[in-house]
């Protein structure tokens, strides 16, 4: 499985083999990946060489498997790649601002603007200096949504508590 394409010198040498994979000079997908407890067992025994530069032909249950190093291609052209990039210091930083600006507040934290009345109405300042401010509980909420709510809090609780001094 090379990663670029195999000079035709390496299938020339390996020609008169049934090889397993008759196109493994051309890159692809991987067809079947093999661990080295299966690999072993795979391979006849027979062996095949043709020269120290070139990858072995070894004898499989699939045909002849081509392992080795291969000569390096001619056909393999450098590239590079330049890239430039100017920005003016003045768009960095309004994007910089852009992006840190806090967005405005939606009309549901601001109750179409109750909270800033009820802050300018309901709050002062005592004697110190220091802000008086009164716990706004939104009006909104019925009593009916939780009735009987704390009784089974007061179950739950009760069975809780059981449990853990049974656990003693």
């Amino acid at each position: 499985m090379p990663s670029q394409s195999v000079s035709s010198q390496v299938a020339d040498k390996y020609k008169n083999l049934a090889l397993a994979d008759p196109s493994f000079t051309i890159p692809s997908k991987i067809d079947l990946l093999l661990g080295a407890d299966i690999f072993a067992r795979i391979l006849n025994g027979k062996r095949v060489s043709v020269g120290d530069s070139y990858p072995v032909a070894f004898g499989s249950i699939f045909g002849w498997i081509i392992i080795g190093p291969v000569p390096p291609s001619n056909n393999y052209v450098p590239t590079s790649h330049h890239i430039s990039l100017v920005s003016s210091i003045e768009s960095l930083m309004d994007k910089f601002w852009q992006v840190e600006e806090p967005d405005a507040a939606s009309v549901t934290l601001t109750c179409n603007g109750k909270c800033e009345e009820l802050f300018r109405d309901k709050c002062s300042r005592d004697e110190s200096g220091r802000f008086v401010v009164p716990l706004l509980f939104r009006q909104t909420v019925a009593d009916n949504i939780f009735s009987g709510s704390r009784a089974i809090a007061v179950k739950r609780f009760e069975f809780l508590e059981r449990k853990l001094t049974s656990d003693d």
